[in-house]
């Protein structure tokens, strides 16, 4: 059974276009980022919309961010929040801080 040199090109043909694909899926997938929660302790003046505000993402709009902390934090408003309190805010990267201070700005 011999192969004829077109049937040898259009296999190849098919090969490198099947490598190709595969190269152009994986390449644009992005990876899902991780999300961290990092524990701050409020400062007199401190406010879910400053600390979102400070640590939101710019893809990410402050309002879903302020609706994450309040979630994560099982805050049932903003005027929760009191001076000496630790809470936890997302982050989207594995550099974290042991704590961070928010002061009023």
């Amino acid at each position: 059974m011999t192969k004829t040199m077109g049937n040898i090109f259009m296999e190849l043909g098919i090969l490198i276009i099947l490598v190709v694909a595969g190269l152009m899926y994986f390449m644009s997938s992005k990876p899902a980022s991780q999300v961290y929660y990092q524990p701050i302790r409020i400062q007199t003046g401190g406010t879910l919309w400053k600390i979102a505000s400070q640590y939101a993402p710019a893809h990410k709009d402050i309002r879903e961010v302020v609706y994450e902390i309040q979630s994560y934090n099982h805050l049932v408003d903003a005027g929760t929040l009191r001076p000496g309190m630790i809470i936890h805010i997302p982050v989207e990267s594995s550099s974290i801080n042991d704590e961070i201070n928010i002061a009023a700005k």
